[in-house]
């Protein structure tokens, strides 16, 4: 079965295998690589990843306040807001709780792109 992956801004990948229950995330900035494991699964009754982006997507013209997404364990979290203008700043944050680091990171996207990166979270997110 082939991986799924999905980019995030440039700077954020996941990973997924299908029929997973686990994906990785993996960061890469200038210098820092940092991974992990997040156990997240597709069905458990919370919001997608995939419903996530497709309501931010919805929702282009604009919004106050942030909207945000946060993993099962709350390990990994994606948080947007609107600029009021052109795009979408998404604040990244990826936790590793039982070694003591984080790593927090701020990234955009485009407002053309939405539909984009909605569509390849869905494809991320199918469960077969």
């Amino acid at each position: 079965m082939e991986c799924r992956k999905l980019v995030i801004g440039g700077c954020l990948e996941l990973h997924r295998q299908p029929e997973s229950d686990y994906f990785k995330v993996q960061v890469n900035l200038d210098g820092l690589t940092a991974q992990r494991e997040i156990y997240n699964p597709v069905d458990i009754g919370t919001e997608t990843l995939s419903e996530f982006f497709a309501r931010i997507a919805d929702k282009w013209r604009g919004w106050s306040d942030k909207e945000q997404w946060t993993s099962l364990e709350s390990d990994f979290s994606i948080t947007c807001s609107h600029d009021g203008v052109r795009c979408v700043v998404v604040d990244i944050c990826l936790r590793e709780p039982y070694k003591n680091w984080s790593v927090s990171l701020q990234t955009t996207i485009e407002l053309g792109m939405l539909d984009a990166q909605a569509a390849e979270a869905a494809r991320f997110c199918l469960a077969n």
